[in-house]
């Protein structure tokens, strides 16, 4: 799919969520916007599977009609959905079993985990928020900002009984859609926690990690190399001299067959440990 396709689909969900019949369509290919990850895939559709509470996350310039579009592909076609502008007009006369809202207001959002709690429906809904960094503290923060009336306690209990996964998505130097953290709500003695899943940051650190620890064993095989045949090419000079140099330390007694040099590089390998 070349740009020009890619912004006319674009195009066509924004204008579904202006029209009064407000719906998501089916038909429009949003994963052609998405980065291909097959872990974060099979991450998705374990929490859509069991039903989970899913908040979408990103930042103001990501389209959130689209992301939840994206999200709603993972759901079976089995489950019943139904899409919603806001809450206050339509959720009385909500029906299905899974409620999509792509644009809550806070106020919104702060109702639809009281309504978790309360066993009403499973949701699917998004906020905007700049970082994935801390999330669980910059919910407590929004809660209490826009809710004197609850106190800590009360914001831990909503967002813990909840057990929401939040997914973060922002888009990559290419312009592409890219989802770079999935973290479900863990509540354990009237304190939530974090349980993240997945994060691309920590997976370009364990990559970054591999390919040092590559370049420092190339390096050291390349200077035990150079030692070993320096070696040799004493011993090509004058023998004695590693003779003497093999004697000064202690080595095992080995047949006569054995590769002394082979010896000698492993010695250099030990030392290097």
């Amino acid at each position: 799919m070349n740009l020009k396709e890619r912004i006319e689909l674009l195009n066509q969900i924004k204008e579904s969520s202006r029209s009064n019949n407000f719906e998501i369509k089916e038909d429009i290919e949003v994963s052609s916007f998405f980065v291909k990850n097959a872990l974060v895939e099979q991450i998705l559709k374990s929490a859509i599977t069991k039903d989970k509470n899913i908040v979408i996350l990103c930042p103001s310039t990501v389209d959130r009609t689209l992301v939840s579009n994206y999200i709603r592909g993972y759901v079976s076609q089995s489950v019943s959905i139904e899409v919603l502008k806001n809450i206050s007009d339509n959720l009385p006369y909500a029906t299905a079993e899974k409620l999509i809202i792509p644009e809550p207001s806070i106020p919104e959002i702060i109702k639809i985990f009281e309504l978790i709690m309360c066993d009403f429906k499973t949701f699917v809904f998004s906020m905007n928020l700049k970082s994935f960094d801390n999330v669980l503290e910059s919910f407590r923060t929004i809660f209490a900002l826009n809710n004197q009336n609850l106190t800590a306690n009360n914001i831990e209990h909503l967002i813990g009984v909840a057990s929401p996964v939040f997914i973060y998505i922002d888009r990559n130097e290419d312009g592409l859609f890219d989802v770079s953290g999935i973290g479900k709500v863990v509540y354990k003695s009237n304190s939530a926690f974090l349980d993240v899943l997945y994060s691309s940051s920590k997976e370009e650190i364990s990559i970054a990690d591999v390919k040092e620890e590559q370049t420092e064993n190339i390096c050291e095989e390349e200077q035990i190399d150079e030692v070993v045949e320096q070696s040799v090419f004493v011993e090509q000079e004058d023998p004695v001299v590693v003779e003497q140099e093999i004697e000064q330390e202690p080595v095992p007694i080995v047949p006569e067959k054995v590769n002394k040099y082979k010896l000698l590089k492993e010695k250099i390998r030990n030392k290097k440990q």
